[in-house]
């Protein structure tokens, strides 16, 4: 970076820009494999969302393919989306490890 900031002459050893829509999407760029054969029991959906009535979050916890626990958080309105998707995440895992532990995992 340094050569190519200073002018210097390039080895062709660095990233050439891409245009954005030439990028990969990442469902294509990325192969989950179960090396395993695990089956999980626990499927957790989260979701953050900003609009004019406020900011939210929540998330629903399948055990066994049944719903076990729904979850809703109200956020400050000066939070963003992203404060609301965060807390989202966190409080899924921190439901979880309180799972785990209740069933002494």
């Amino acid at each position: 970076m340094y050569h190519i900031t200073r002018r210097k002459e390039l080895d062709g050893s660095y990233d050439v820009p891409n245009n954005y829509r030439e990028w990969p999407h990442p469902a294509d760029a990325i192969e989950l494999k179960n090396k395993h054969n695990m089956n999980y029991t626990t499927e957790i959906y989260t979701d953050g969302s900003k609009n004019e009535k406020g900011v939210g979050s929540g998330n629903a916890i399948f055990v066994d393919r049944n719903l076990t626990f729904q979850l809703r958080y109200k956020l400050a309105d000066k939070c963003f989306k992203i404060h609301a998707e965060q807390l989202a995440i966190l409080k899924a895992l921190e439901k979880v490890r309180d799972l785990n532990q209740m069933q002494g995992n």
